[in-house]
């Protein structure tokens, strides 16, 4: 059994600004790591991170959603 453990954050809320939105829209889709996404979009974020734990985040690869399109079935 393996079991990830996340220090506990107050709740936590974010409203991305146009100019966020924009950086979002640019990387999408693209080869990059956490750490990457959350410097380029919440560096406020980031800069709260630990040093272990911004060690972990640019490790791991960023996952991105299917498109809508690709979900889809096609209908015959």
């Amino acid at each position: 059994m393996v079991i990830c453990s996340v220090s506990p954050v107050s709740a936590l809320k974010a409203e991305a600004t146009d100019e966020q939105l924009k950086v979002m829209n640019e990387i999408e889709g693209t080869d990059i790591t956490i750490g990457e996404y959350l410097q380029k979009v919440w560096p406020q974020f980031y800069d709260e991170l630990s040093e272990e734990q911004k060690e972990k985040v640019n490790c791991w690869k960023k996952s991105w959603p299917k498109s809508l399109s690709e979900n889809q079935v096609s209908e015959s």
